[in-house]
């Protein structure tokens, strides 16, 4: 999942406790947790609906920022490939462990100026190696380490002599 929705506590299908959808139960159900506090619980076609429909707000998104930032890589890939690239990319990106938004964005992004599986380019050992390395393990850290090298690779092409 890329978007955490925070008042998702639990989710919840019929066979495991939760209510059936329909006027009583409409999905949720609030169980007792102790202390007197309640916990929402959330059934799994719920959960799956609201999960799709945060997946489809992250695609609309990333496809204006892509047509914002890099226009002519869309403008050469058209709509459907664009859609297409998006959707690899946050596959990609989840294989290496990304999840957050703002990562599997900045994975997309290198997608687009280094090629489609830059991570596995023999001409980009950098990439390869920070994300098959692990380390660090916090994956924001690695994407900006990521995203640094990234910076210095264009950097030795495009300004050799500085």
């Amino acid at each position: 999942m890329i978007r955490t929705l925070p008042q998702v506590a639990s989710r919840c299908s019929e066979a495991e406790g939760g209510l059936p959808a329909g006027p009583a139960g409409r999905g949720f159900q609030e169980p007792k947790t102790g202390a007197g506090r309640q916990m929402l619980v959330i059934r799994d076609v719920t959960a799956d609906a609201l999960d799709r429909a945060a997946y489809d707000d992250f695609v609309a998104r990333m496809r204006v920022h892509l047509r914002k930032f890099l226009p002519e890589q869309c403008d050469a890939l058209g709509e459907i490939k664009t859609g297409q690239l998006i959707e690899f990319g946050v596959k990609r990106a989840r294989e290496c462990g990304f999840e957050a938004e703002r990562d599997v964005c900045k994975y997309i992004d290198l997608m687009c100026v280094f090629g489609h599986s830059f991570d596995r380019d023999e001409r980009l050992p950098w990439a390869r190696q920070i994300l098959e390395s692990r380390v660090p393990p916090d994956p924001g850290e690695r994407m900006r380490r990521l995203h640094d090298a990234a910076l210095d690779a264009l950097r030795k092409r495009y300004f050799p002599e500085r």
